[in-house]
């Protein structure tokens, strides 16, 4: 897709030359030249999916890029030059934040649930009456040892025959759900889910 330029510069090149020595008119009005097509790359169907409005500016942090860097003095070189850089910084940016999205947080070790003599008896049955609801039968398997056993994630995974990764994340999922409830905050005496 070759854009025809009809402003103040009479041939790419000369444009292309005075942006890459930081003319801002000349960056600007390669902008405009070509902000039709880094608009339809970023909307792109996965990139506007999984980056939404932010594959727009990234696409254009892209460009810049391209225009900085490219060697050569053919329009349609840069053009190629540029689509290129911006389909592998938006595809980089996609894993990326695939990446952070697969990221897991594992509990510390060194969490704390209330010690074996503080919890008495009785909470713990109105701990049980009240959270199991709200649980998943293996949320409940992992979280409820945990508080009233004061067993580590570990331990309790070593228990129920599950990776430490898989009672951590029921774990995280159980806290996420109770954080809700203001009733079995106070019943674990204040300690952070």
């Amino acid at each position: 897709m070759i854009i025809r330029n009809s402003n103040s510069y009479e041939n790419f090149s000369l444009l292309l030359e005075a942006a890459q020595n930081r003319n801002q008119s000349a960056r600007d009005e390669l902008g405009v030249m070509y902000m039709p097509l880094i608009e339809k790359i970023a909307k792109g169907h996965h990139y506007a999916l999984y980056l939404g409005e932010d594959g727009v500016g990234d696409a254009c942090e892209a460009f810049t890029h391209a225009m900085d860097g490219f060697k050569g003095s053919s329009q349609k070189d840069f053009e190629n030059y540029a689509c290129k850089c911006i389909y592998n910084h938006l595809n980089r940016r996609m894993k990326r934040n695939f990446e952070r999205s697969q990221a897991e947080t594992l509990p510390d070790e060194d969490f704390q649930f209330p010690e074996e003599g503080y919890m008495p008896e009785f909470d713990r049955q109105l701990i049980f009456d009240v959270v199991r609801p709200l649980l998943s039968d293996r949320q409940f398997a992992v979280f409820y040892p945990m508080v009233t056993e004061c067993l580590t994630v570990t331990e309790v995974a070593e228990r129920l025959g599950v990776s430490r990764k898989t009672a951590s994340q029921h774990l995280n999922t159980a806290r996420e759900r109770l954080k809700a409830v203001p009733l079995i905050r106070e019943l674990l005496g204040g300690y952070s889910m």
